[in-house]
């Protein structure tokens, strides 16, 4: 179960100390697997996370409401003097890039399930301790539904005051493309007499682990190691962004927005890019292939057409693309990289460029 908690955390960015390990639970619940199969709840500080009798993850729940002891009018008030800066537009976005994160396939769950974004208002309170119905006040949360509204398919709630996730709920969870089951060989597993299971040792069990857990995959990170060609590849593609924490802005970003560009100023508002196009743009920006040797040089004075912003909710890296130059600059909260005389830059190879150009069509088509 923390194989997969950490996995899903990571990807969605979630706002605790990763991994989590297993002094950071509070709190445990695990069902007997011949009755229910493998299902349960684990909680930390902060977030509740429970399973499925596949063992998939399906409900996420932060556990900081920050209501403490008031009142629910207090509460409502309270919350009411916070601002939110995202719209149900935003929430929409936020929504689909989590669970395209999480391995969801949002394109069968779209055609097959309507979606609403909305977000929450309260009726004002009047002296008289009534509620005025006429006097709606806007909430900082944001709900993101698809199906039935009362009972939906998947259900994500959102903190508008800075994004973050509050709750995501796969009450149907045939959406998943996560495995099926995510232990194997579990009738062998379920076969160790329980007072020969208790006698384990640690090592023994991490064992066990590594023998009934199906394989999940994990954010790559790179490992200073040079003794293979694919190692140095992936370093050298880290380096093209500014390290490592950066290019997994890009690689699993929170969300992405884009937009015009004069020079290296945005113009405008930015546009949210929708969840699938993030996928196309990811893509070739996190394949090596997609670039000549960093020491290509195309001698041009840059004068980026559009920029595009990853971020994870806390930090965030800008990408200017010069269509023309075939060039992409990052720069990162901390600004350029210098790279004399001018900032750092990267040189798509072949059609890359273009494969850009036609994703920036989608995005500024209106």
């Amino acid at each position: 179960m923390l194989a997969e908690i950490n996995f899903c955390a990571n990807r969605l960015h979630l706002s605790a100390d990763l991994p989590i390990k297993e002094q950071d639970i509070k709190a445990m619940a695990v069902f007997p697997p011949r009755v229910i199969g493998f299902a349960g709840r684990i909680d930390t500080a902060k977030y509740s996370f429970s399973f499925a009798k596949s063992g998939r993850l399906r409900f996420i729940t932060s556990l900081n409401d920050n209501r403490g002891n008031l009142s629910l009018r207090e509460y409502q008030e309270q919350m009411s003097r916070i601002k939110s800066i995202i719209n149900t537009k935003d929430a929409y976005q936020i929504a689909t890039n989590w669970l395209a994160a999480m391995d969801v396939d949002v394109q069968r769950l779209e055609k097959e399930n309507p979606h609403a974004s909305r977000q929450q208002f309260f009726s004002a309170w009047q002296d008289d301790q009534k509620t005025n119905a006429d006097k709606e006040v806007a909430l900082p949360f944001f709900d993101v539904r698809w199906g039935d509204w009362v009972e939906p398919v998947i259900d994500v709630k959102i903190f508008g005051a800075t994004g973050e996730l509050l709750k995501l709920r796969q009450e149907n969870d045939s959406y998943s493309m996560r495995p099926a089951s995510l232990i194997k060989d579990s009738d062998k597993l379920l076969a160790i007499p329980d007072e020969e299971f208790m006698k384990y040792s640690p090592l023994e069990l991490s064992n066990l682990v590594a023998r009934f857990a199906v394989d999940l995959p994990v954010s790559r990170e790179p490992t200073g190691v040079s003794d293979s060609t694919e190692t140095k590849d992936f370093d050298q593609l880290v380096r093209r962004f500014g390290g490592t924490k950066d290019y997994q802005l890009i690689e699993s970003p929170k969300n992405v927005k884009a937009w015009r560009t004069i020079g290296f100023k945005k113009n405008g508002e930015g546009i949210v890019v929708p969840a699938n196009v993030i996928s196309r743009l990811t893509k070739i920006l996190t394949n090596g292939k997609s670039y000549l040797p960093p020491d290509w040089r195309d001698h041009c004075i840059h004068k980026p057409d559009l920029v595009f912003n990853f971020s994870d909710g806390t930090r965030s890296i800008d990408l200017f693309f010069c269509l023309d130059c075939k060039a992409v600059i990052p720069r990162s909260e901390s600004g350029f990289k210098e790279q004399s005389p001018s900032p750092s830059y990267s040189i798509f190879e072949g059609n890359v460029s273009s494969e850009v150009a036609e994703i920036s069509k989608t995005i500024f088509a209106k």
